[in-house]
């Protein structure tokens, strides 16, 4: 959920605070933090996060903080199994073959491609409207 605050300088200021309460409709951000607690830098980072049989993925709106340290998206229609970019997904429905939408994805993948350094974190989120 989002919640308006003024800054100190009077600027409004929305920051992200957990739901409460959601209801059929409502829009909620999905977020994972990932943190460093080794003494190395980590890379390679992978973050696989399944959506919800109860909501549907809203389209672009998967991102992360780091976005611009090279971050790649890519999605699963198939629980996981694959992830490709969003033009190269297909789903079969009754023998027929189609693009896939947003609405068809069941995961969300993100690589991470730079070194978290020891001891930092990153996240990553995306958006889905509640069925």
């Amino acid at each position: 959920m989002k919640k308006i605050e003024k800054a100190a300088d009077g600027k409004e200021v929305v920051k992200r605070v957990p739901a409460v309460l959601v209801v059929s409709g409502d829009v909620v951000v999905y977020t994972v933090t990932a943190t460093n607690t080794g003494t190395a830098p980590a890379d390679k980072i992978v973050i696989n996060n399944a959506i919800s049989e109860h909501v549907l993925y809203m389209a672009d709106s998967a991102s992360s903080v780091a976005i611009g340290k090279n971050t790649t998206i890519t999605f699963s229609v198939d629980g996981g199994k694959t992830y490709a970019d969003p033009q190269q997904l297909t789903v079969t429905e009754d023998g027929v073959t189609r693009a896939a939408t947003a609405e068809d994805y069941t995961h969300v993948r993100w690589q991470l491609n730079f070194a978290l350094e020891p001891q930092k974190s990153t996240s990553v989120f995306f958006k889905a409207r509640l069925k």
